[in-house]
C-alpha cells in the first residue's frame, strides 16, 4: 500500500512524523512525503487542524469536525494526535487490530492530555482566537 503524507504551509513536523512512525512499523507500506511543488515548503511555522480547516473549501473539500475521516481511498486527520489515530486505524483496516495494537504499544502511544482543550469544537471563542494567534 502506498501512503502519501502531504506537506503544506504551516504544517508541524508531528503532523507528518506521527503517522509515518506508526506506518513505518507496518510491513508492505510505502510512505512518501508530498508537497504541491518541489523544494522547501514555504513558511516553517507550526500549523494545525485549526488553520487547515478554513482552507479545505478552497480545494473543493468539505470541512468536517471528525478527528479521522475515511472518504474512499483518502483518509485524513485533524491534528497531530489525530494523525497517529488515523495511522493506527488505517493499519487495523489493512492488516488487523492486533497489529495496530502492537504498534501502539511499540510507540507507547497512550495520550492523556492535561487539559480538555484539544479541539476547536466546544472551545470558547477567546481560546480559539488565542490558539490561532499562536499559529497564524
Amino acid at each position: 500500500m502506498h501512503v502519501a503524507i502531504p506537506l503544506y504551509p504551516r504544517f508541524t513536523a508531528l503532523d507528518a512524523v506521527g503517522p509515518y512512525t506508526v506506518l513505518a512499523f507496518a510491513p508492505g507500506f510505502t510512505v512518501t512525503f508530498v508537497a504541491a511543488s518541489p523544494g522547501p515548503v514555504p513558511d516553517d511555522r507550526g500549523g494545525s487542524g485549526l488553520t487547515a480547516t478554513a482552507s479545505l473549501a478552497d480545494f473543493g473539500a468539505e470541512p468536517v469536525s471528525d478527528r479521522v475521516v475515511v472518504d474512499g481511498r483518502v483518509v485524513t486527520a485533524a491534528g497531530v494526535s489525530a494523525g497517529i489515530d488515523m495511522a493506527l486505524a488505517l493499519l487495523a483496516r489493512v492488516s488487523d487490530a492486533e497489529t495496530a495494537r502492537a504498534v501502539q504499544l511499540a510507540i507507547e502511544y497512550a495520550p492523556e492530555p492535561p487539559f480538555d482543550a484539544g479541539s476547536a469544537n466546544g472551545a470558547p471563542a477567546d481560546l480559539r482566537e488565542r490558539a490561532l494567534g499562536l499559529i497564524a
